[in-house]
C-alpha cells in the first residue's frame, strides 16, 4: 500500500508521527521519527489531499453538467429526489427546505436530526 492510500489528511499522519512508528509501504519503509521522513510523509499526504480535492471538483462539475442536460446523476437516490436525482420527491423535498430554513434561523444540525429521529413519519412516508 502506498502512503497516500493509507493517509488522506494531516490529522491521521500526525497521530502516526506522534506514535513514533515506521510505516511500511509498497515502495519502501518510511521512518517517521527523523525530520526528513516526517517531511516526506507530510508532502505525500498533502499531494494525496490535493488529488482528492481535484477529483471531487471534477465529479461535481460532471454531475452539474449532467443535471443541466436533464441526465440522471449517478449514485444512490438522494433524499428529496426521485431516482436519477433530478426530479424532486415533493414529500421529502419539503422536509429538506424546512431543515434549511431551521439552519438559517440558527438551529443546530444536531437539533434538527434529533427532531427527525423523534418523529420519523413527519419527514418521510412510513
Amino acid at each position: 500500500m502506498n502512503l497516500d492510500r493509507l493517509l488522506r489528511g494531516q490529522v491521521g499522519l500526525l497521530s502516526i508521527i506522534g506514535a513514533g512508528k515506521t510505516v511500511a509501504t509498497v515502495e519502501d519503509d518510511l521512518d517517521l521519527t527523523p525530520d526528513h521522513g516526517g517531511f516526506r510523509a507530510e508532502l505525500l499526504t498533502s499531494l494525496a489531499t490535493f488529488e482528492t480535492n481535484r477529483k471531487r471538483e471534477r465529479q461535481t462539475r460532471s454531475n452539474e453538467s449532467r443535471a443541466a442536460r436533464g441526465l440522471p446523476v449517478p449514485g444512490k437516490r438522494r433524499f428529496g429526489f426521485e431516482s436519477g436525482n433530478i426530479v424532486e420527491r415533493p414529500e421529502e423535498a419539503g422536509v429538506i427546505r424546512a431543515a434549511h430554513r431551521d439552519l438559517l434561523a440558527g438551529h443546530s444540525v444536531r437539533s434538527i436530526a434529533r427532531e427527525w429521529n423523534q418523529r420519523p413519519c413527519a419527514y418521510a412516508p412510513c
